[in-house]
């Protein structure tokens, strides 16, 4: 019996979708998160920052950028003058890191990319812990790499 209860719901299910899909103008299946709002709950607020407000910031020298990547990927290629904050190790370098940096300073994380959550997790802590102007960058290195912006290898 419970298998037959088990296909009848399979069965609908599929009817369903297929139902969805043949209409015009059918309901995403997965509908996307916005990332303003994951941001905003939780402990720690932190916000994005727009590509054009992050090359400004790199640009005019008033921004510090933090890599949350682990330190292999950082030496492989990272933002010009980005300092290695590996969100897998941050009790263990945090002090070191942030120690000559106030805490009202213009602080961006960033890591792989869109799908990588390293530097919002990295955000989150620094804003916990004092920084009042924590931005993730959301594109990441990767975005970086695709603007075609400046590049550096290697650890200082």
């Amino acid at each position: 019996m419970s298998w037959q209860a088990a296909a009848i719901f399979m069965l609908a299910v599929l009817m369903a979708m297929l139902v969805n899909w043949a209409r015009s103008g059918g309901l995403p299946l997965l509908a996307p998160v916005s990332q303003e709002i994951v941001f905003s709950s939780g402990p720690g607020h932190v916000s994005l920052i727009p590509q054009d407000e992050a090359l400004n910031a790199f640009s005019s020298g008033t921004g510090v950028f933090l890599d949350a990547r682990s330190p292999r990927l950082y030496a492989e290629g990272h933002i010009p003058g980005a300092l290695n904050l590996p969100w897998d190790e941050f009790e263990m370098y945090s002090d070191r890191v942030m120690g000559n940096i106030p805490p009202d300073a213009l602080v961006i994380t960033y890591c792989d990319g869109e799908g990588c959550s390293q530097g919002d997790y990295l955000a989150r802590e620094l804003s916990s812990g004092g920084y009042t102007d924590v931005r993730v960058l959301t594109s990441g290195w990767s975005g970086w790499v695709e603007w075609g912006l400046p590049v550096e290898r290697g650890y200082p």
